[in-house]
């Protein structure tokens, strides 16, 4: 079972760039465009800054998927 995630919808639905969010993450925009692709799984850090800059939880970002 992998980690999938949901931020490129949240990202778009928020209007925001891949740079406008990886500065707000605090994270380079490779490493954002990797997260969007499911390349790797990130830092819990991570994870939580992304989903208080889209105001849900992290359950609701990330989910389990084949």
């Amino acid at each position: 079972m992998s980690l999938r995630n949901c931020i490129k919808f949240y990202r778009n639905a928020f209007g925001y760039t891949q740079s406008v969010l990886a500065e707000y993450v605090g994270i380079s925009v490779n490493a954002l465009s990797d997260l969007e692709l499911n390349k790797y799984q990130p830092r819990i850090s991570t994870a939580l800054r992304l989903a208080e800059v889209f105001q849900i939880s992290v359950e609701d970002l990330f989910y389990s998927g084949d």
